[in-house]
């Protein structure tokens, strides 16, 4: 019966009978995991207050591999609460769009370790009032990036030319020279700051990432191009993508 002990971030959680609850949460070594907390909903459970979703929190939990594929939490110890992160709502809901996007994008028990990194990168600048928009699209960024998603910036997908590129075609998987750009194969139109800023997303500490400047057409570009890249990846779209629309 294999133990572990590793801080993870909670991405989530669902109620089961009784007073038991699923936690799911990401960690480290062994990627997303899911665990049953037993007794989590009562109000004196060891687990209150530190298997919440955006929380960093040291699990300890065992696997029963013959008997479930659901581990089973025995420890939980709160480490960071990102405290400013809920006090204020715009930050939470761009909180939740990346846990919920972690937990979309990652399979269960496979270990990347820069997509938790990534997440908890991304839930400290959110914490320290970094511009949540740009995080949460740094976010994504990142990840797709982390699972083999990396889309080409730098050169034309189709005739890989170094040369001018001005839009983006998030099915081929990166920009397009003029000359590539026919009726039947275009994309969103880009400027060269756009891309430049997109870069950044990658490039750049994420304290830095939280606090760039771009201006309004290009921060409305690097938008668009993000999302647009990221449907391409995902079956469905995100209940927390839905709120900040309606916010």
């Amino acid at each position: 019966m294999p133990v572990y002990r590793e801080q993870a971030i909670v991405l989530g959680h669902h109620d089961l009978s009784g007073a038991d609850r699923i936690i799911i949460f990401l960690t480290e070594g062994r990627g997303k995991v899911k665990a049953v907390a037993k007794g989590a909903r009562r109000p004196k459970s060891r687990f209150a207050g530190c298997v919440e979703p955006l929380s960093l929190v040291e699990m300890g939990y065992f696997t029963q591999p013959q008997r479930t594929t659901l581990a089973r939490l025995n420890h939980s110890e709160l480490i960071e609460a990102f405290s400013s992160l809920r006090d204020d709502y715009d930050r939470l809901l761009r909180g939740f769009y990346v846990v919920e996007l972690a937990d979309v994008l990652l399979k269960e028990g496979v270990a990347v370790p820069a997509c938790f990194e990534h997440v908890a990168g991304a839930l400290r600048a959110l914490d320290e009032g970094g511009d949540g928009d740009l995080v949460r699209w740094g976010c994504a960024w990142r990840l797709l990036a982390a699972l083999g998603y990396k889309p080409n910036l730098s050169a034309c997908v189709v005739c890989k030319g170094e040369k001018t590129l001005e839009t983006f075609n998030p099915g081929l998987g990166g920009c397009l020279c003029p000359g590539c750009r026919t009726p039947d194969r275009d994309g969103l139109p880009l400027s060269a700051g756009a891309i430049d800023h997109l870069r950044l997303l990658w490039e750049l500490s994420w304290q830095d990432v939280g606090h760039m400047k771009p201006s309004g057409s290009i921060r409305a570009e690097v938008g668009r191009a993000v999302e647009l890249y990221l449907n391409q990846h995902l079956d469905r779209r995100l209940k927390s993508a839905e709120l900040l629309v309606d916010a």
